[in-house]
């Protein structure tokens, strides 16, 4: 009998073993839209004035919402991050995510309409031009966009569609309705890429009914979704993701008027560190030289039909606006998408990183880093030919990015996770900071134990540090860490960590999943390891887990660096006259107000919001600006520089 039983646990353990795996989802939540309510922003108000033609949008404005001065909903996601090869930087996300940044209440793994976005009314009757003139279906009226399954979220069920549809305002009221004019069945991105030969496909629909031809026609987007796994919280997550781009309507076009006068960057900047995404002042004082890159990785294109000429430049500024680097490239010709695809020219596409960030007598240091694009090709007018940066040296290591664009966890009690990292010089480890993302209901209480090892061999070796029986911790913000305290920091040298490497990282209680962040866009899989009973193994999943070791406590958090906002936008930064240029797209926050505080919090200026403030009474220095909206809620803090 005993025989016989042991078999039984032998064999159970082994199917656990089997089944036992990574696991990545999706998100039950979406953080920066989140973010956005919890500071108290108003809800999305946009006026229903018809607009001329053209209407073009490609996405690449700063926000996470749609511009109120083109749709009349917000339930998209203006984003960077989830499109793969898009034609240029920026893409609103269609996904099961409502506008208050949760899973809608009726997600399930019965298909539902989930996101819209629908134009304001548009005056298709007439153009309005030097002649004015009524439009009739011989001008050759059409809209245009490209569009995307899958991209780096989780693919449609083919019962998951993306819908078009033209709203027919008739005289008649019984005749005004919502018509399909086109749709697209759900599908992976591999399936999308085999059937259409490109990673976003063109689609052109030629409006040729006079019913449309109207001053209230209006279109829209929406997509179905459905979610897996409902009665699994900590299964249950976000999916069936769109990406849509370049969405253009006008007239005196055609059937293959798919080339635009428009020279634009198609991913945003990223880090000039080597390894990581950032790092301690300290650590990177100490061997500076290795630790930066040698060649930037820059996604540049030319939508239009023929070579257009071009040049492109980075500048490097501290935040006090003292110029630290400027990279210029002279004029080339960039060759059309179409035949070439991103620009390979390595002058650009490669452009060297040949200086470091100055090593400054102080604790922490942040550098401001600007890429632009300059070119005569003037038509969409866009934000896609300017991007900014900030390289932050803080107190903390990361490999990811601070945007999760999906979670991850193991499905088995007991399993083990280690994250390496590497010092240049011995310091002390005081915290662990980890992002979680939100499951849904209300599970059972998740546990886990924070490990930190030593290394050998490249793997994760001797256990130095345990703290037992922790929580998930889901702290209210944009993207926003939960920090845990090392109860007895822990110093990291040569003789305790062989080669300064160490390992953070968990063990979990049970097969839930902790859903810790995932950066989709950065890739540390090499670093990573996890462990179900027997050896580590390297995972297998391409990303950056969100969570980061804090050596010493000398230095601020990239967490809460008020170098941006989703919000609103200033230029320029630094300014070298007297006037400070704000960007905001939601008329409701013309009866807000702007406050400005110097470096010491030090309230200087509080005035109405208007498009410029007159800063003459400011000397050069580092300040803070703050917008406010009519309910006295802060919407977002951007850090500016005064230089002349």
């Amino acid at each position: 009998m005993n025989r016989y039983f042991f078999s039984y646990l032998l064999l159970s353990s082994i199917v656990r073993l089997v089944s036992a795996q990574e696991v990545m989802t999706g998100l039950q939540e979406n953080p920066s839209i989140k973010q956005y309510n919890l500071q108290g922003n108003p809800a999305f108000k946009s006026t229903q004035q018809a607009l001329q033609l053209p209407f073009f949008d490609d996405f690449s404005a700063t926000g996470i919402f749609p511009k109120s001065n083109l749709w009349s909903d917000n339930k998209v996601f203006i984003n960077s991050d989830y499109a793969v090869f898009p034609p240029t930087v920026g893409v609103a996300t269609f996904d099961a995510i409502n506008e208050d940044g949760m899973l809608y209440p009726q997600a399930n793994t019965t298909r539902f309409i989930a996101d819209y976005l629908t134009s304001k009314p548009v005056r298709l009757d007439s153009v309005f031009s030097l002649q004015p003139r009524a439009l009739t279906p011989a001008d050759s009226i059409y809209l245009s966009f490209y569009y995307q399954p899958e991209g780096f979220g989780f693919a449609p069920n083919p019962g998951d569609s993306l819908v078009l549809e033209f709203y027919q305002d008739h005289p008649v009221d019984s005749l005004k309705k919502w018509v399909r004019m086109w749709s697209s069945p759900g599908m992976t991105l591999n399936s999308f890429y085999a059937q259409h030969g490109t990673y976003f496909a063109p689609v052109m629909i030629r409006i040729t009914d006079s019913a449309y031809l109207r001053p209230g026609f209006r279109f829209r987007f929406y997509n179905y979704a459905s979610i897996l796994y409902p009665t699994a919280p900590s299964f249950q997550s976000n999916r069936d993701h769109w990406h849509l781009d370049y969405v253009y309507l006008n007239h005196d076009r055609n059937f293959n008027d798919r080339n635009f006068r428009d020279i634009a960057f198609a991913a945003r900047p990223r880090s000039f560190l080597k390894k990581y995404f950032q790092m301690p002042y300290k650590q990177y004082k100490q061997n500076f030289v290795n630790e930066m890159l040698d060649t930037l990785r820059v996604v540049a294109t030319n939508l239009h039909n023929a070579a257009s000429p071009a040049k492109y430049r980075y500048t490097v500024k501290n935040t006090n606006g003292i110029h630290v680097k400027t990279y210029e490239t002279g004029i080339y010709s960039f060759p059309p998408y179409a035949q070439s695809g991103y620009v390979t020219h390595q002058p650009i596409a490669r452009p060297p990183v040949n200086f470091v960030f100055p090593t400054l007598n102080q604790p922490w240091a942040m550098f401001e880093i600007e890429h632009v694009l300059s070119s005569q090709a003037s038509f969409p007018q866009s934000e896609n030919d300017t991007l900014r940066f900030t390289q932050v040296f803080g107190d903390s290591y990361a490999y990811d990015d601070g945007t999760a664009e999906a979670g991850y966890g193991l499905n088995y009690a007991g399993g083990q996770l280690a994250y390496r990292f590497q010092l240049n010089t011995p310091d002390t480890l005081t915290a662990i900071t980890m992002f979680f993302n939100r499951i849904l209901g209300n599970p059972a209480p998740r546990y886990f134990h924070i490990k930190i090892w030593n290394d050998l061999g490249s793997k994760p070796n001797q256990v130095i540090y345990t703290q037992e029986y922790l929580q998930p911790i889901i702290e209210q913000g944009l993207n926003k860490f939960q920090k845990y305290e090392i109860t007895n920091p822990v110093f990291v040298s040569n003789s305790n960590f062989p080669g300064l490497v160490f390992y953070i990282g968990w063990q979990q209680i049970t097969s839930d999943l902790l859903n810790i962040g995932f950066d989709r866009n950065t890739n540390s899989k090499q670093n990573t390891f996890y462990n179900y009973g027997g050896e580590w193994l390297n995972s297998m999943l391409d990303g950056s887990l969100m969570m980061r070791p804090v050596i010493g406590s000398n230095g601020p958090s990239a967490i809460s660096d008020p170098a941006h906002s989703n919000i609103f936008r200033i230029y320029p930064n630094p300014v070298y006259d007297n006037t400070l240029n704000l960007r905001y797209d939601d008329q409701y926050l013309e009866d807000g107000s702007i406050r400005i505080f110097g470096v010491m919090g030090n309230l200087l200026k509080e005035n109405k919001l208007s498009p410029s403030i007159d800063i003459s009474d400011l000397k050069a220095g580092v300040y803070v600006v703050q917008v406010i909206n009519p309910a006295g809620a802060v919407l977002g803090t951007i850090r500016f520089v005064v230089a002349r």
